[in-house]
């Protein structure tokens, strides 16, 4: 690993030859003007960097990334754009170093109780691979495409219970160019989802019914799954404790006719220990069932716990100088006071 040369106090672990130090560094710069903001992201994920989280599961990778976000129309249509470059291969220990420029736009509008967002990225991937010392490298290019739209209403009751409606689409289309882009390797994925929600306001329980389509192309091979869910939540104690479960039934289907399902069911329990602390626990069981294997079920839980913070220092810069503004009137009209009395 990178990191293995730096010392680590005896009193947290006694290192073993088998040990190993490795490091994950997220960064974010933002800066928020009027009208705009602007900002850079850094991320950086060592070789062999494992996680039981949810935040790292690739590794051995670089990112820096360019963003700025604006309102348009006043605010009712909001733009994102952000590009840069990603790279991996830190220690330079495999035969392959893929260099990737990815840019990305959202546009998002939204007016009164209806909203809508369209997303498009596109990540051009160049990657060397290193065949034999003696011959000449192999270079190939890989294209990925994405576009997105997803529209969303929600109205009230009059019991000033909540209704949302989300309907949303995607497409993906991925192939390589290394010498003849006719016979390159590509896929296509194409997913639909509906999801209704249902919020109680008196007794804060949701309950949520969602649909799901999706389609995968990979040369000859077409897979199409297709299914939906329930779902129910609810917060306790002014919010400080959440609780969820979830029971989903897909079926899948294959370009021969050969059919499966899988069925599966969560639960997730949250706790809010203290302003930007908190923890939760997620259980999960899925079973699955495929032409010519055996039914098998599958079980797995994740304990995480998260701390957030932020300092704005130009937000208490900004608050001392409109406090400022309003106390000055005051100061001037009581010296306009005090030279009115010298006078007489």
């Amino acid at each position: 690993a990178l990191s293995n040369s730096s010392a680590v106090p005896g009193f947290l672990f006694s290192e073993r030859v088998t040990t190993e130090r490795n490091t994950a560094l997220d960064a974010r710069l933002d800066y928020e003007a009027e009208k705009y903001t602007a900002g850079i992201q850094l991320r950086r994920i060592d070789p062999g960097y494992r996680t039981f989280g949810a935040y790292f599961f690739a590794n051995d990778l670089f990112d820096l990334l360019g963003n700025v976000r604006f309102g348009m129309f006043k605010d009712l249509v909001n733009v994102q754009l952000s590009a840069g470059v990603q790279s991996n291969n830190l220690a330079l220990l495999n035969p392959t170093t893929t260099t990737r420029f990815i840019y990305s736009g959202d546009i998002g509008y939204s007016k009164d109780r209806f909203g809508a967002n369209l997303n498009y990225s596109n990540n051009t991937t160049d990657v060397g691979y290193i065949l034999n010392e003696e011959l000449d490298s192999l270079n190939a290019v890989i294209v990925t495409q994405s576009s997105g739209v997803s529209f969303n209403y929600s109205l009230t009751d009059g019991g000033s219970n909540q209704h949302v409606f989300n309907l949303s689409g995607n497409l993906q289309t991925v192939g390589d160019d290394i010498e003849n882009p006719l016979e390159s390797t590509s896929s296509q994925l194409i997913t639909a989802n509906f999801l209704y929600s249902y919020l109680i306001a008196d007794s804060k329980w949701r309950f949520t019914a969602k649909l799901l389509f999706n389609q995968n192309e990979v040369q000859q091979m077409r897979i199409s799954r297709s299914g939906g869910g329930l779902g129910v939540g609810k917060s306790f104690f002014n919010n400080k404790v959440n609780f969820g479960a979830d029971l989903d039934f897909f079926s899948n289907q294959n370009q021969n006719g050969d059919t499966g399902s899988n069925l599966n069911a969560g639960l997730r329990i949250g706790y809010r220990v203290s302003k930007g602390l908190s923890t939760n626990f997620r259980y999960g069981l899925l079973r699955t069932n495929n032409a010519g294997i055996n039914p098998y079920t599958e079980v797995n839980g994740n304990f995480g716990i998260q701390y957030s913070f932020s300092v704005r220092p130009l937000d208490k810069l900004k608050k001392a100088k409109q406090q400022a503004g309003e106390d000055r009137p005051a100061q001037v009209i009581e010296e306009s006071k005090k030279k009115k009395k010298k006078k007489k």
